[in-house]
């Protein structure tokens, strides 16, 4: 209890029991899955068209039917891949839901997730988790130092370090995309060069073949820009309503239905944003996951100096 008699929080405890693990199991497996078509996708818009364009240089009377193949590729992209690695993203998106309503102690909002996950489909999300070959810790997934505080501020603050760890690894996707683009459109018309083709024959052996990735890339591009914004909004009305808690502000059922509305933000954002390239997530995770500490460790001591 704190000194107005408040409840701490013990979401730091019972992120680590079983149930609330199941729940991160499950959580994980979706985005695991999710991560799978993003896969599919990216096979169809960088690999190929990378095979296609040194067969086109290659062999020159297949030119014609290589850039057909580009546009076969583009159309299987948008009508196959694409609309299922969306639908994956949501299904993830509801399990993360699912966990964080457990945790932070708050209801299920049907009109904005849809259906809450049964019981049948987060077992099968478990066995699926626990089949895999490599997976990192789960434990800890909130900062420890949030049960200092009581829930209302603490879950806020999970809250908030939940957009901001996600905004500090899309910037540096970002920048990745920007750097492999320039990177793959100077190996293009390097490659042209190298072959003086005609410029007819380059367009259909290089630029054709790699529109898909082009696309892509522009595509993927915009779409990070455009979450790392969306973000700002949510992290400030975070923060609003880690200061009105802190200043005594935000009685217990405002704090309550204040972040129910942040979670609603927060699910949106994981429901309708691309995930980032695989890998990146485990080069930056350290660093991410220290700036997530600090941050949280930062309003816990201004809460603990205000009180």
């Amino acid at each position: 209890m704190t000194a107005d008699g408040s409840e701490l929080s013990d979401i730091a405890v019972r992120q680590n029991g079983d149930a609330c693990q199941r729940l991160l199991k499950a959580r994980q497996w979706r985005w695991a899955v999710a991560v799978r078509w993003q896969l599919a996708q990216i096979a169809l818009v960088l690999a190929a068209p990378i095979l296609a364009v040194t067969l086109g240089l290659a062999v020159p009377e297949a030119k014609p039917f290589i850039a057909f193949l580009a546009v076969c590729l583009t159309l299987l992209d948008v009508t196959l891949v694409d609309r299922a690695y969306k639908t994956t993203l949501k299904t993830a998106a509801r399990s993360s839901e699912l966990f964080d309503i457990q945790l932070l102690k708050l209801a299920w909002h049907g009109l904005v997730a849809g259906m809450r996950p049964t019981p049948e489909e987060t077992d099968r999300a478990v066995r699926g988790w626990e089949g895999l070959r490599t997976k990192h810790s789960i434990e800890n997934w909130y900062a420890l130092d949030v049960d200092k505080v009581p829930m209302g501020l603490a879950r806020a603050i999970c809250q908030r370090t939940n957009v901001t760890y996600d905004s500090d690894l899309r910037r540096l996707y970002r920048i990745w995309l920007d750097s492999l683009m320039v990177g793959v459109t100077v190996i293009i018309v390097s490659l042209g060069m190298a072959s003086q083709a005609t410029f007819a024959d380059f367009v259909l052996s290089a630029v054709v073949p790699m529109a898909p990735f082009l696309i892509w890339g522009l595509r993927e591009r915009f779409r990070q820009a455009d979450a790392v914004k969306a973000n700002e909004p949510v992290v400030q009305e975070a923060e609003k309503l880690i200061e009105a808690v802190i200043a005594g502000n935000c009685p217990d059922h405002d704090c309550l239905v204040r972040s129910r509305s942040l979670q609603d933000a927060i699910f949106q954002r994981r429901a309708t944003t691309v995930l980032l390239f695989p890998g990146i997530y485990r080069y930056r995770r350290p660093d991410a996951e220290r700036d997530m500490l600090a941050g949280a460790a930062y309003w816990v001591e201004k809460a603990i100096e205000r009180a």
